[in-house]
């Protein structure tokens, strides 16, 4: 897979998700909370990694596949590292998870977002986000 050559990239691609001293680590949390082998979390979590970038360059919001949110709530648990490491240091913005209301209309605004947030991800990293995520 193809991946973006700037310095949010590099940023992104080397932050470690979570304490560096844990037991169980954020992939291994990501996979025994959703019930995926680490085989199947590793994966997700790299793309929840494109899904940042995109978040700061895509310039209209994105939403994240199912997987990929999965990433990301277990990425906002770990609040000190999310608010004082991730967001500031590595993305150099404000990543703020607002959830649907359920509401008919606010579905057609996810469901168009994520066909923009799909469009993205091809532009940026030549190619269609992997299926299985």
């Amino acid at each position: 897979m193809s991946q973006p050559c700037d310095d949010l990239w590099q940023r992104i691609a080397a932050h470690h998700f979570g304490p560096a001293d844990a037991s169980l680590t954020f992939a291994a949390r990501l996979a025994r909370e959703n019930r995926w082998s680490l085989a199947e979390a590793e994966p997700v979590i790299e793309d929840y990694r494109r899904f940042c970038h995109l978040a700061v360059t895509a310039g209209h919001e994105v939403t994240p596949s199912d997987a990929v949110d999965q990433a990301w709530h277990l990425h906002l648990i770990y609040s000190c590292d999310y608010w004082e490491k991730s967001c500031p240091l590595v993305l150099r913005a404000d990543l703020h998870h607002g959830p649907t209301s359920g509401d008919p209309v606010e579905a057609g605004r996810y469901y168009r977002q994520y066909a923009a947030t799909l469009a993205a991800y091809q532009a940026a990293f030549r190619q269609a986000p992997p299926a299985a995520i």
